[in-house]
């Protein structure tokens, strides 16, 4: 199965929240999984976000 994901749900295979353990098992069972283009800067921008308001643990800032 391919798998589309928009930048929120790809968001939350990173960071937990509401809805972040069906995605992430989803994702394990997909073949392929697939967004647009500019997700790359819609979560990078997320993460910057997340990172200046203190948001994030050691671990996730590794990721973003």
């Amino acid at each position: 199965m391919t798998l589309y994901l928009d930048t929120s749900d790809l968001v939350k295979v990173y960071i937990d929240g509401a809805g972040s353990a069906e995605i992430r098992d989803l994702v394990s069972g997909a073949d392929a999984v697939v967004t647009s283009a500019i997700t790359y800067a819609e979560v990078r921008a997320t993460f910057v976000r997340r990172r200046l308001e203190r948001r994030m643990t050691p671990a996730q800032k590794k990721l973003g």
